[in-house]
């Protein structure tokens, strides 16, 4: 399978083909927009930092005659993999039609709710119960219990939250 190219790259790639550098690209920013954006943001962007924003990429495209869409699917996947990590196989990509026509189904706050409920995951996913120690087992377990309980709005969860819903064994105590 191919490596697919970076945002920094693609944008880079698209500055050489059309003889642009990183000043010249802030300045024509602030032509198309009157806010525009700086050299220093810019560069950031350019040396793969997650800075870019929507607004901002759709400006850099329109400059560079890039697919907006396409870019700011790239730049949303690689915000999350620099929060998260990469994604396990299987996983749907947020740029995923799929997800993006479910997605754009729901109100504010059922988005909310699931990202929640995706945070919630990859906390579970990275909690460590055997090298934790009561105490720190039971504030975890009470901070995942309360976030459970938000997401489920008042509702009663359908199990109960314990260590071993997260697959710790029973310590013995001798």
């Amino acid at each position: 399978m191919a490596k697919r190219q970076s945002y920094a790259k693609t944008l880079k790639q698209a500055m050489r083909e059309k003889n642009i550098d990183t000043q010249e690209l802030a300045t024509l920013t602030k032509r198309y927009d009157d806010s525009g954006y700086g050299y220093e943001h810019i560069r950031k962007i350019l040396m793969g930092h997650p800075s870019v924003g929507e607004n901002c990429n759709e400006l850099l495209c329109k400059i560079l005659g890039l697919d907006a869409e396409e870019l700011w699917a790239l730049a949303t996947q690689e915000k999350i993999e620099r929060r998260f990590g990469r994604q396990p196989l299987g996983m749907v990509s947020p740029d995923n039609a799929r997800m993006r026509a479910v997605w754009n189904q729901l109100d504010a706050g059922e988005q909310e709710r699931l990202l929640r409920a995706a945070e919630g995951y990859v906390a579970q996913r990275t909690l460590d119960v055997h090298a934790l120690t009561k105490n720190e087992t039971t504030r975890q377990l009470s901070a995942l219990t309360r976030h459970l309980a938000e997401l489920n709005a008042g509702h009663e969860p359908a199990q109960p939250v314990t260590a071993r819903t997260f697959g710790a064994k029973r310590k013995r105590h001798r």
